[in-house]
């Protein structure tokens, strides 16, 4: 499961199925997050998974985007990473 912040040029965020390590795959929920993300400041989401039901928010404000997989996985990695062609600075708290 892979979860996309400020995909499609900044426009939409999707939680999706994503097999074999490849960047595309089925979107499970896709949302409208227009300029979410800013270059001239800092802002802080968070991600939650627990017996599958996937929590994406802002700061300390409700879920944006939700989703529970019915066949969930037990966590055992976290990656995070810039899409292809953007540059960007991430801070990973646990």
């Amino acid at each position: 499961t892979k979860c996309s912040l400020a995909g499609w040029e900044n426009q939409h965020s999707a939680i999706r199925l994503s097999k074999e390590g490849r960047s595309s795959g089925e979107d499970m929920i896709k949302v409208d997050t227009p300029d979410i993300v800013c270059c001239e400041e800092e802002r802080k989401f968070y991600v939650s998974s627990k017996d599958g039901h996937i929590k994406v928010g802002y700061q300390d404000s409700d879920p944006f985007m939700e989703w529970t997989d019915p066949e969930p996985w037990k966590v055992t990695h976290v990656g995070y990473c810039t899409g292809w062609g953007a540059s960007g600075k991430w801070k990973f708290e646990f």
